[in-house]
């Protein structure tokens, strides 16, 4: 199964961020990052989650799995449901609508109310959210993600402080929920759906 690819998308989107802001505080001449060593861990972080992605018994030939998924991506889909994008009138999807419009919704609020971005958490949204729209079957990963995304923006993030205490406790907690039911609501029929 190709979902590792998922994780190391996510180390991946944070290392460049991390490595960015380094590199523009040494351009912006505000010397040494508060954190130095940040790019270095999160790069050794995605290293070591490669290497271990090769570490086991099906080695690099998971990578070619993932490349032939990718590249037949559109002829596989119109024969497995899964692989299709989610939709309104499919009750099993619903969970992942109330993740999709909650942390989008989050991450919105964030950007009216503090008008200062961590570019890899709208980033990490953006393309989990955007895999789950498209693919049903991805909307595991994205529920995995979406509550903290959402509590990040709602109680603010380490690059932006926000007001001491923001709305949206009961958002967070509700995504969380979605999240769940997301794996309660689709394990018991995995394969019986129409």
């Amino acid at each position: 199964h190709a979902g590792f690819a998922y994780g190391l998308a996510l180390l991946g989107l944070y290392a460049a961020a991390a490595h960015a802001r380094r590199l523009a505080a040494f351009a912006g001449g505000a010397g040494e990052p508060e954190v130095p060593s940040a790019p270095r861990e999160a790069w050794l972080a995605l290293a070591a989650g490669t290497a271990g992605t090769l570490a086991t018994p099906f080695g690099p030939t998971s990578y070619a799995v993932l490349w032939r998924h990718w590249k037949d991506l559109g002829r596989i889909s119109l024969s497995i449901t899964e692989w299709q994008p989610i939709r309104l009138q499919t009750p099993w999807h619903w969970p992942a609508w109330v993740l999709l419009f909650g942390a989008f919704g989050a991450a919105l609020w964030r950007v009216r109310a503090v008008r200062r971005l961590a570019p890899e958490t709208y980033a990490a949204l953006l393309y989990f959210g955007v895999t789950a729209f498209r693919h049903a079957r991805l909307m595991a990963y994205f529920g995995t993600i979406a509550p903290a995304l959402a509590w990040d923006f709602l109680r603010g993030s380490p690059v932006a402080e926000p007001e001491a205490d923001p709305p949206g406790r009961q958002l967070s907690a509700a995504l969380v929920l979605a999240s769940h039911a997301i794996a309660l609501w689709t394990a018991p029929s995995y394969g019986t759906r129409p």
